[in-house]
């Protein structure tokens, strides 16, 4: 309507960048989206903000494709990135002795989002580099609930970097938490146990 022509989407520079202000500006407009965890309010807009670039860079390269078949995104990373080749490490995790009672993973934006939360602003940086992750919620003998997540690093520095930011805030984890640097399916890993003893077993092994 600025325009008072047809504006084509690959022309437009930065495409996401510059439809994100209008985007979060609607916290301000939905007091239900303000008052909703952070973790929702990043969910809801990234497929709008970020999705958009993706396509973008799809159209830039020539073809007008859509996002499906061979072109459809693995990971929130391959969204942000527009890197397809970074293929996202699929991992689950087993707790002896406990009962699971949800499994999932987070992903490279959800990362983002809870190291931006424990961390502080700019927190989120910490989850570059990220190469995969897992989950498992479960219920321990005599009833308590705990959490182990596990996580895959392109590099060890980045592992470490990961390690060393989000170490530093374990106190804002429920029931005691640790974290420790580990191998995970030949690559360097990390696992968070919340209100899971030292004795517990964790195993960590590739997805089929």
């Amino acid at each position: 309507q600025m325009r008072g022509a047809p504006v084509d989407l690959a022309d437009i520079p930065d495409f996401a960048s510059s439809l994100r202000p209008t985007l979060e500006s609607m916290r301000d407009q939905f007091p239900a989206l303000a008052s909703a965890p952070r973790v929702v309010q990043e969910s809801l807009l990234f497929p709008y903000v970020e999705g958009a670039g993706y396509v973008q860079a799809l159209w830039r390269g020539g073809t007008r494709v859509a996002p499906f078949g061979e072109y459809l995104p693995r990971s929130t990373e391959q969204v942000a990135t527009h890197d397809r080749t970074d293929l996202p490490i699929r991992i689950e995790v087993e707790v002896a002795g406990a009962e699971t009672v949800y499994e999932d993973n987070l992903g490279w934006l959800e990362t983002g989002v809870l190291l931006d939360t424990h961390v502080g602003k700019g927190g989120s940086k910490l989850a570059d580099g990220w190469g995969g992750d897992a989950y498992d919620l479960v219920r321990l003998p005599g009833g308590a609930e705990a959490l182990v997540w596990a996580s895959v690093w392109d590099t060890a520095a980045a592992r470490d970097a990961f390690l060393a930011g989000l170490g530093a805030h374990l106190d804002g984890f429920p029931g005691g938490a640790t974290l420790d640097a580990a191998e995970l399916t030949g690559r360097p890993g990390a696992v968070l146990r919340v209100g899971v003893p030292e004795s517990t077993k964790v195993s960590v092994r590739a997805k089929s």
